[in-house]
């Protein structure tokens, strides 16, 4: 009973070895079936390799839903929103699962996006192959790509996003300055005035 549980174990490790393809099947392609133990060494490995992998799409799929809308005249913005979701969309190459990304996901980027690119992406779409609608992630890396490069010029030449909002409290800044410089000068032309008034009232009497 015992030499069948062990070759029966050698067996599975075999088939094993045999089923598993491409990047896991590296993972054990060095662990040699001279053993039993053989067996549970591989799946040991290929569980820590599935759990990897989980956390890896489950990080790409967190960046893509931690995006921020972008404004028709934000360049920079958009640039950096087509970089996430490309890093995204590569992560998920990479590990063999962009079936994971559905129009859904797409829905959603697009309306993240200034108006003109909702409406080009949306004609854009409505062109593309039945077998393209299938898995639309991939004409839609393409479009974003394009849209990125058309405006990468541009880009360069807008503020970061945290110094364009330090200039806007600045200038918000100068702006209140400017106006209570207004009221203050205002009142006191105010009490200037009217102390002349009632000096001249008491020379007149």
């Amino acid at each position: 009973m015992a030499e069948s549980a062990l070759h029966n174990k050698t067996a599975l490790a075999h088939e094993l070895k045999r089923s598993v393809k491409g990047e896991a099947s590296e993972r054990i392609k060095l662990v040699y079936i001279t053993k039993p133990e053989a067996y549970d060494i591989m799946w040991q490995k290929l569980e820590s390799y599935y759990e990897d992998v989980c956390a890896s799409v489950q990080a790409a799929l967190d960046d893509l839903h931690i995006l921020r809308p972008v404004a028709g005249d934000d360049f920079r913005g958009l640039v950096e929103l087509v970089d996430v979701v490309e890093s995204a969309y590569s992560q998920l190459s990479e590990l063999g699962n962009l079936s994971i990304l559905t129009i859904r996901d797409v829905d959603r980027i697009t309306e993240l996006l200034p108006n003109h690119l909702k409406v080009e992406w949306r004609r854009r779409y409505r062109d593309i192959t039945p077998a393209e609608k299938i898995r639309p992630f991939v004409s839609f890396m393409k479009f974003l790509d394009t849209e990125k490069e058309a405006v990468s010029r541009m880009a360069e030449n807008q503020p970061k996003a945290r110094f364009k909002k330090h200039l806007i409290m600045l200038a918000n800044k100068v702006q209140r300055n400017i106006t209570s410089a207004r009221f203050h000068l205002t009142e006191k032309t105010i009490l200037t005035t009217q102390r002349k008034n009632v000096k001249n009232f008491k020379s007149s009497l």
